[in-house]
């Protein structure tokens, strides 16, 4: 079903590129008014050829005009762009030569558009009226239809510039239909990996909420736990030290349990447009409180710390999940530490998260945050995914690069809300 439609050009397609052919076929025949003369050494025009240019400037007038108006084009209306088309023609050949004349082959055209990118009706249609036009010129030869001498020399000359033409129309129509499928073919891929991201989100969120409802008594079986140990273990000031940041860690999770609970979606809600130092500030803020041993230096310049994008509560989760995967990746190779790096270009902001971990190969850089992918042992990839689709959602894109000195360089690129562009 996909190849079907990925080869078939619309009906607007079509229209655009019959106006383009018409206009090179009325400037091949204006230069052969200008150069028949001198070819045939004083002798007179075939006759008729100029009427056919007038006829051929009027309707491509007419059919210029229409494409103005705001009418939807359909495959009835291009099957009588093509049926008058071969009329024309008809024309053409009558005053060249009738079933002699060098430009016979072109009947094939309009029968070629209309097989490639018509209904089978409309093919066949056109093959009725071009074969019962050529069986006519057959047996009803125009009377000044020549054969020899000169007659012979305009015969192949005819069919050189049949030939010329027949090239051309190839390279365009085919052209067209070749750049017709790329788009379709690239427009179906984004379709389908769409469709496959909002599946496994669709899964994920059935299974968060149902995970949230799960949770709740477990955690506040640890806090009952927690509360019995450190009453056994007062006194103890390092063991202490280690019972506060367990706490700590437990508050933070009830806290996004409670905030995926509430039925009025306050915490998911768009506090609006934020300055990016304000938002980062408190998003990294609430992340080193999550990763007490991870650290982070952000670099924040003062042309873009004033700068307001759009925020909600699924960016500041993309952002402490991208977060989470720098300090992991840079965790494998002994070192945690990150670099965060704001930068203004134009109408957006870049925020890039440097890490020194293994870095990703290529093709993981690809599929990385589009698929369920992750490169570490125990990773389940769901934080890419979901960090793509916010960003993308919100009118940004999310990128994966290699770093120079080692390490990757993730990038979330956010338009700013004062101006529209697109990212460099």
């Amino acid at each position: 079903m996909f190849a079907r439609v990925a080869l078939k050009l619309s009906p607007e397609e079509m229209l655009r590129i019959l106006s383009r052919l018409r206009f090179w076929a009325l400037l091949v025949t204006l230069a052969s008014l200008f150069l028949l003369p001198l070819l045939l050494s004083g002798q007179g025009l075939p006759h008729g050829l100029g009427v056919f240019a007038i006829m051929l400037a009027v309707w491509s007038g007419l059919v210029w005009l229409r494409s103005r108006q705001a009418w939807p084009v359909t495959e009835w209306e291009i099957t009588l762009h093509l049926l008058a088309d071969t009329a024309l023609l008809v024309w053409l050949l009558w005053v060249t030569g009738g079933s002699a004349s060098p430009f016979v082959a072109l009947f094939l055209v309009p029968v070629g558009l209309a097989a490639a990118a018509l209904p089978p009706w409309s093919a066949w249609s056109l093959v009725a009226l071009a074969a019962g036009a050529y069986s006519l010129l057959i047996w009803w030869q125009p009377p000044h239809a020549q054969h020899g001498g000169q007659a012979f020399f305009m015969h192949v000359m005819g069919m050189w510039l049949t030939f010329i033409v027949s090239a051309l129309l190839l390279v365009v129509f085919v052209s067209a239909m070749a750049s017709a499928v790329r788009r379709r073919d690239a427009s179906l891929a984004r379709a389908r990996e769409q469709m496959l991201r909002a599946e496994q989100l669709s899964r994920v969120g059935c299974l968060a909420a149902g995970a949230a409802h799960e949770l709740g008594t477990p955690l506040t079986t640890a806090k009952t736990a927690l509360a019995d140990i450190r009453q056994k273990a007062a006194g103890d000031d390092e063991l202490e030290a280690d019972l506060s940041l367990i706490d700590e860690q437990l508050e933070i999770c009830r806290n996004r349990l409670h905030a995926l609970l509430r039925a009025d979606g306050a915490a998911q809600a768009d506090p609006g447009p934020l300055p990016v130092e304000q938002w980062l500030q408190a998003g990294l803020a609430r992340w080193r409180g999550m990763r007490p041993a991870a650290t982070v230096h952000a670099e924040i310049p003062s042309a873009a710390a004033g700068c307001r994008i759009r925020v909600d509560g699924s960016l500041t989760h993309s952002l402490l999940s991208l977060l989470d995967n720098a300090a992991d990746a840079g965790a494998q190779c002994g070192d945690s530490a990150l670099q965060l790096v704001v930068e203004r270009q134009s109408a957006w902001i870049f925020i890039h998260i440097d890490d020194t971990g293994p870095g990703l190969s290529r093709a993981d850089r690809q599929r990385a945050g589009r698929v369920r992918f992750s490169g570490k042992t125990q990773g389940h990839g769901l934080g890419l995914v979901l960090s793509h689709a916010t960003l993308e959602r919100l009118g940004g894109q999310l990128t994966l690069a290699q770093r120079e000195a080692g390490g990757t360089r993730t990038t979330l690129c956010l338009p700013l809300v004062e101006t529209v562009g697109s990212p460099a």
